[in-house]
């Protein structure tokens, strides 16, 4: 009997077995001969082995996880005849998820590198004959749907006053697909996201929220979205060059790039898609985000990881390994505007990817749910070559999001198809309707396309998750929302065509929160604040953390606080004047004690408090109003005269600590400054301690002002005298009972000391002394005779000074 034959017979029970002993395997093996080569990348492919060879290939790993070799003969002679050159791992070793990442089998995929000038099929044959290679693909190209861009137009297209009077970002009034009143060219009213309604009712994100941007990197610098991004604090406190979080990846502060296996490198097209979704709110500078939070009442927005799979032009050829970078690390949305290149394949590694993170994001290796949902939403671009195919948004497990222009036309690009699942305002440049957004070096530009679109739909998803996520909460439930409330206006008088091709209609965040009672609980009140005055500019308050009925702690807390009286019927959205308010970050549990300084307050003054607690998105009832009066203000008081000094000449100088002659009896922290001749001296003040250098000789006076947080002063003056002769030193007291000390009158080193008698008989001698010491050591000359003597003074130089002096 051949051996082909003996093949034929056991592999149906092969595969029976292998149904049997691995749970990870949902999916019927797919035969290794059929693989796609046409579009794909040359010298690289990508293969899925058996538990058994993934066994063999971990232990010829090295340090670096790269293989050279099998190890066994047969395998090795075929790795030679395509121009092996390496294999490894596609998902990388993950610390404390590799467990769930062994489950779901992603560590049987293998990034296989070999000669670029050998054929696909010749290496893709050849790995077929490898026993236990189940899978072989090809690597598409990996594209961003191409894009037109314009400059902002600093002057607005037009002036849409239902959402600038929300917020004051200047270019708000041009962003159309938040707020379209019909008085854009072209335009038809009512064809935009109608988010405003969720932001006047405070709904603006949270940052518990995170979305994973896989795209071109996110500007971590732009400073209308970095309070939003996603920020790995191991590795940004971390030793660079080295992976501090032991997630398999080095140097990951703000994300990951898939390119070059490296930190961020800012793009515009990923800077536009994390501005639709995160853009900061309300801080007077640019644009406004979907779920971009509230700066001006100190309320974060959702947070934006960056996973790079662009770099220019250029695309990643490993995207599937971001979709669980994203899940191991937080994110629960994955926005991508990109799709293959020349397929309409969906590729088995990249769904399995996509698969983990649905199932796992928001959950910690225990299979805890730690994030807002349990489980993630894919989102997917539908693309923007005008065909009825789109991959990857046309897997099923996704969202495809199409793209409308200003007037709920289909845009001339979009792509299409029973498959696409939601549409979103996109933008049409043979209209002149772009979507507005943040673009790298803190710029703003106009963008159309798909790409445009995407965002929209995760940045609403972010805005609702913030708004009902919680314990429990489900990607599908989100997925429901966005999609059963999703307006089809888009087929009433339109897309005639393409009708129910678009998607389910326009997305519609109104139509979400009209639809869906939010069953957030409001988070509990602070019922215990408390008040203590800690001096004349500071007051001390505390309370106790609470929960809500979902056992969730607040975000924040908001500390009202005004010389006038006030009372819960404030407008905390639109504070009268007189009244401040300042957020604090809560990082307590319930029960614990919460505590925060008020500082910068007038004293002797009496102020009246008020606190309310945040869960990102609703405000608990304000507390009872408590009143606390600073600490009168006493002026601060010169304690001793500052003596009078003497440098012995040009370059010399003294310093000493002020407050040792200035006295505060609040405590307060004096901040010191001094008045002298320029052309004389140089006077410097750090803190507490001046230096004083003589500059020229001449004698000087200095002034020096001590000043309280209040405003209330002292000050003193001393003289400086600068000498002709140089350094000096002087022998006191003269005569001399029984010690004697040496002075010298700047800084000078050690120095030898002798005293002799006018014979020249030496009667008392020391080495090392030291006569710049601010408490110098005493010469016992009480067993010296009466009379006359001479004090030989030499320095390190071998410079010689005498002093006589009378020993009584």
């Amino acid at each position: 009997m051949s051996k082909k034959l003996i093949t034929w017979i056991f592999l149906p029970c092969l595969i029976m077995m292998s149904a049997c002993v691995r749970e990870y395997q949902e999916k019927p093996v797919s035969n290794p001969a059929i693989f796609e080569t046409e579009g794909m990348i040359p010298g690289f492919m990508r293969i899925k082995v058996t538990e058994e060879l993934a066994a063999r290939l971990e232990q010829q790993a090295g340090p670096d996880g790269i293989i050279r070799n099998i190890g066994v003969k047969s395998s090795d002679d075929i790795l030679q005849g395509f121009g092996f050159e390496s294999m490894k791992r596609t998902f990388p070793y993950a610390g404390k998820f590799e467990a769930r990442t062994r489950k779901e089998g992603l560590h049987l995929w293998y990034n296989v590198i070999f000669n670029p000038e050998v054929s696909l099929t010749k290496a893709g044959n050849d790995l077929s004959d490898i026993e236990g290679i189940s899978i072989i693909e090809g690597r598409p190209a990996i594209k961003r749907p191409e894009y037109t861009s314009v400059p902002v137009d600093l002057n607005g297209t037009a002036t849409r006053a239902g959402a600038q009077d929300i917020f004051d970002d200047p270019y708000l009034s041009e962003q159309w697909h938040y707020y379209n009143d019909g008085s854009l060219y072209g335009s038809t009213a009512g064809c935009d996201v109608n988010v405003i309604p969720a932001w006047e009712k405070g709904y603006v994100g949270n940052p518990d929220v995170i979305v994973a941007v896989t795209d071109g990197g996110i500007d971590y610098r732009h400073v209308d979205l970095k309070d939003n991004l996603w920020i790995n604090e191991a590795e940004l406190n971390g030793v660079e060059g080295v992976d501090d979080d032991g997630n398999g990846y080095v140097d990951d502060i703000y994300g990951y790039d898939f390119v070059y296996s490296r930190g961020i490198y800012p793009d515009d097209h990923g800077t536009h898609v994390a501005g639709t979704i995160a853009a900061v709110n309300n801080n007077g500078i640019g644009v406004s985000g979907i779920a971009g939070g509230n700066k001006a009442l100190g309320i974060p927005g959702v947070r934006v990881m960056s996973c790079q799979i662009f770099y220019g032009e250029e695309g990643a050829y490993d995207v599937a390994p971001a979709f669980k970078y994203a899940a191991d690390n937080g994110a629960v949305i994955s926005q991508n505007s990109w799709g293959y290149e020349n397929t309409s394949t969906i590729f088995e590694s990249d769904k399995d990817a996509i698969d983990y993170f649905i199932k796992y994001a928001g959950i910690d290796e225990n299979g805890n749910q730690t994030g807002p949902m349990k489980g993630g939403l894919v989102i997917f671009a539908a693309g923007n070559d005008n065909k009825s195919y789109g991959s990857p948004g046309s897997y099923e497990n996704v969202i495809a999001v199409s793209a409308l222009a200003a007037d709920f036309e289909r845009a001339y690009y979009s792509n299409y198809g029973s498959w696409c699942d939601i549409a979103a305002p996109g933008g049409d440049a043979y209209k002149n309707q772009y979507v507005i957004s943040t673009t790298t070096n803190n710029s703003y530009e106009g963008f159309q396309g798909t790409s445009m679109a995407c965002p929209h739909v995760s940045g609403i998803a972010a805005l609702i998750l913030s708004i009902y996520g919680g314990e429990g909460f489900t990607p599908d439930q989100l997925r429901e929302m966005l999609e059963s409330t999703a307006n089809p206006v888009i087929y009433e008088g339109h897309n005639s065509r393409y009708d129910g091709q678009l998607g389910k209609g326009l997305v519609d965040v109104g139509a979400i929160l009209n639809n869906y009672v939010i069953e957030n609980p409001l988070p509990q009140p602070v019922t215990d604040l408390k008040a203590e005055s800690t001096g004349t500019s500071s007051i001390r308050l505390s309370w106790t953390v609470t929960a809500n009925e979902n056992g969730k702690t607040p975000v924040s807390y908001n500390i009202y606080f005004s010389t006038g009286k006030f009372d819960s019927s404030i407008d905390r959205n639109s504070l009268p004047e007189g009244i401040s308010a300042i957020r604090i970050d809560n990082d307590r549990k319930a029960g614990e004690k919460f505590e925060y300084d008020l500082t910068g307050l007038e004293d002797g003054t009496t102020y009246y408090i008020a606190a309310d607690a945040s869960d990102g998105s609703q405000l608990s009832e304000l507390s009872p109003v408590v009143s606390c009066q600073t600490v009168p203000n006493a002026a601060p008081e010169a304690t001793d005269e500052i003596p009078d000094i003497v440098l012995p000449g040009i370059g010399y100088g003294k310093s000493f600590d002020l407050d040792d002659y200035f006295h505060d009896e609040n405590g307060d922290i004096l901040a010191y400054r001094c008045s002298y001749p320029k052309q004389y001296i140089e006077a410097a003040i750090d803190g507490s301690i001046l230096t004083v250098k003589a500059t020229a000789k001449a004698n000087s006076e200095i002034s020096v002002t001590a000043t309280d947080p209040s405003g209330e002063s002292a000050s003193l003056k001393f003289r400086v005298s600068i000498m002709e002769t140089g350094l000096e030193y002087f022998c006191y007291p003269n005569p001399v009972i029984d010690v004697m000390y040496i002075k010298s009158s700047a800084p000078s080193g050690t120095v030898n000391v002798s005293v002799e008698a006018l014979s020249g008989k030496k009667v008392y001698e020391i080495t090392g002394y030291d006569p710049s010491s601010d408490s110098p050591e005493p010469i016992n000359l009480s067993t010296v005779k009466t009379g006359n003597y001479t004090v030989i003074i030499t320095d390190s130089q071998g410079n010689i000074t005498r002093q006589n002096i009378m020993k009584l």
